[in-house]
């Protein structure tokens, strides 16, 4: 019976049984300050749609202790969509328990910052370790599909959609490909131990002793035990693949779905189309991820996004002969039934884990090594989040220019008392004493406190400065250079 998602109440605590995790992280242990039982790394992980994740530890842990993955996401700037959305994925991972899916932990809310705590994943995005193996065929892009197919008909088993999958979505646990444990889709054959028949030798001795003549026969039995090894074991990189982000998933039992996303071009063509939708938008993206594991290409991709997002409302997949002639007809089958414009025509993933292609013999599937289509890929794609990365840099320009005409002097603000310290600014209580102004308090008249951040400006790298301007971006009303190499944003917020 499929489990709705409705039923859970929308809290911000999220309780999970007692020492229902081995790290011991209990979900009841909700402490108002995240500080005091965490360390935030500065070593940033990921940067998601709603926030950064950074490595973290748990202060009552050794140096050498398990280390967590820790999504923070600024609370001042936060609308009551964007609280609500992250109580939704909070809620959403507590259902979704399965072996490829991220664990999560524990949210901490704040009135700065809202923490939620992961399952730290330390092996990578998986193309990335695909594309270092020393081999890779079409049998191990297969193993991984396996994957991807279980776990996200759990997900659509339990009315979620998770409507962002990518290759980078798609994480290892570990660094090691030989590291983690099997799944049940992909066991390793046992060694082989074959016993020969014995073989039975008889030696006769005679000797003279006295007046006697003895023989001596001695019987040997022996027996041989060979122990075979497979000829071949399935990729051991899919043991500790993990599905992540999500952050922008859905549950069908809450009603229909409507795209709020950005577009992408793993999106399918109802979501570009912002139509309704639901668990078939997983298995187009599923459709383009196996394209890609098997080619390295990306049917849809052009240059000009415009006719990018055109391709894919056409569907008009295209498999180039001079790649696919060294894959088998079944796997190219499995990716073009998920490729199909029309979602009612579209695999679904109880219909996908029955296809002849998960369950063929190794010996019907092409056998040439695939690591060079992904090769270009990789390249393709850095040359991507170097243009994305370009244009957020170029926004983050825009936004300090536009931020200079409105700079108010700082000697117009009287700092009260700090109100909290962060990695690399303070918070102050802080009142107008200007003159003249009509905000400004008056004789008589009850303070109106605001809040300022004072950041140092000094030794800030470029990626800590984007994060300032994340932090503060919608409700920030000037800054102000200190004195002492100090940036001080006078936030728009009453206290």
């Amino acid at each position: 019976m499929m489990q709705k998602l409705s039923s859970f109440p929308r809290v911000t605590r999220v309780t999970r049984p007692p020492n229902d995790d081995a790290n011991g992280i209990q979900g009841g242990e909700f402490g108002k300050d995240f500080y005091r039982n965490f360390i935030l790394g500065s070593k940033k992980i990921a940067q998601g749609t709603t926030g950064n994740v950074y490595e973290g530890k748990k202060k009552c842990e050794s140096k050498n202790g398990c280390r967590y993955a820790i999504k923070k996401v600024g609370g001042w700037q936060l609308k009551r969509p964007q609280k609500e959305d992250m109580h939704r994925e909070m809620r959403i991972l507590k259902v979704l328990e399965h072996k490829n899916i991220v664990k999560v932990f524990q949210l901490y809310t704040t009135p700065r910052a809202y923490f939620m705590v992961l399952e730290y994943l330390g092996g990578g995005e998986l193309l990335g370790r695909i594309v270092r193996k020393e081999s890779y065929s079409e049998r191990d892009a297969r193993e991984v599909c396996r994957v991807l197919v279980d776990a996200i008909s759990h997900v659509h088993e339990k009315s979620i959609v998770h409507r962002d999958l990518k290759p980078g979505s798609i994480l290892l646990a570990s660094p090691q490909g030989d590291q983690g444990a099997p799944t049940t889709s992909i066991t390793t054959p046992p060694a082989t131990v074959t016993t020969s028949p014995p073989q039975v030798t008889s030696t006769t001795k005679e000797e003279v002793r006295g007046n006697m003549k003895v023989t001596t026969t001695t019987t040997t039995t022996i027996t041989t035990v060979v122990t075979t090894s497979p000829v071949h074991a399935p990729a051991r990189v899919a043991d500790s693949l993990k599905i992540t982000d999500f952050g922008e998933a859905r549950s069908v039992s809450e009603g229909p779905i409507k795209s709020t996303w950005v577009k992408s071009e793993f999106s399918a063509p109802e979501m570009l189309m912002r139509e309704e939708h639901g668990p078939p938008v997983d298995m187009w993206s599923l459709g383009l991820i196996t394209h890609i594991l098997l080619s390295g290409n990306n049917p849809f991709f052009h240059e000009n996004e415009q006719q990018m997002y055109l391709r894919i409302a056409k569907g008009s997949c295209e498999f180039k002969p001079e790649i696919w002639r060294s894959i088998s007809p079944k796997a190219k089958d499995f990716v073009a039934k998920l490729l199909k414009v029309d979602p009612g025509q579209r695999m679904t993933a109880q219909e996908a884990k029955k296809h002849e292609w998960l369950h063929a013999a190794g010996e019907s599937l092409g056998g040439g090594d695939l690591r060079g289509n992904l090769e270009e890929y990789k390249l393709l794609d850095a040359k991507r989040k170097l243009r994305a990365l370009m244009k957020t840099l170029m926004a983050t320009k825009r936004l300090m220019d536009s931020l200079e005409p409105a700079k108010p002097d700082l000697s117009k603000y009287a700092l009260v008392k700090k109100l909290g310290e962060g990695a690399y600014g303070q918070v102050f209580q802080a009142t107008r004493i200007a003159s003249g102004d009509a905000g400004a308090t008056g004789v008589g008249a009850a303070p109106r406190y605001i809040a300022v951040k004072r950041i140092r400006k000094e030794g800030l790298r470029t990626k800590e400065k984007r994060d300032i301007i994340n932090e503060v971006g919608g409700c920030v009303l000037g800054a102000t250079v200190g004195g002492r190499g100090e940036t001080c944003f006078v936030v728009g917020r009453r206290l």
